[in-house]
């Protein structure tokens, strides 16, 4: 066998080895980048269906305008759009000045929410209040309030004045 034969004949050789590893590497890769495209990573994520969430809106707070009391107890009435259910603990309820409230609704008015000082207190004479029915409250059946809604007012002896926001 000559040099020149035997230097083709190895150089061949290296070259179908080197095929075969050229094949398995490209082979490997073809699988590990199909895995990869098939992986839940680069998947987009998957929506949760949207579901469709009943509003609720207060349609009216009073008293309104001015009315004449002796008791400064009263409770204040918020009328919703829609019933509350007796659980009222989704409502929402801030009052400024801050003094402690109870919250009721009665099963005649299942749309009405009745705010009103807990206990013996009562609404401080010639103090201005401020109730707000906060954003994100909600009745028995999941609807939400989607915006705040406030309504002040003063109560004295001689009468009550309601000022809507």
């Amino acid at each position: 066998m000559s040099m020149r034969n035997f230097v083709f004949t190895n150089i061949f050789t290296s070259i179908k080895n080197h095929k075969r590893i050229f094949l398995f590497g490209f082979a490997l890769l073809v699988l590990i980048v199909s895995y990869i495209l098939t992986a839940d990573y680069f998947k987009p994520p998957v929506k949760p269906p949207v579901v469709g969430v009943s509003v609720l809106s207060v349609f009216s707070a009073t008293p309104q305008g001015e009315v004449r009391t002796i008791n400064l107890a009263f409770p204040m009435m918020v009328k919703f759009s829609q019933a509350l259910g007796s659980d009222t603990s989704g409502m929402l309820v801030s009052i400024e000045p801050e003094i402690p409230i109870e919250k009721f609704v009665v099963t005649s008015e299942p749309n009405v929410l009745w705010i009103g000082p807990a206990g013996r207190d009562v609404w401080a004479d010639g103090v201005k209040y401020t109730i707000t029915i906060k954003k994100g409250s909600k009745n028995e059946s999941g609807a939400v309030l989607n915006e705040d809604y406030s309504f002040s007012f003063s109560a004295t002896t001689q009468g009550v004045s309601m000022l809507a926001n």
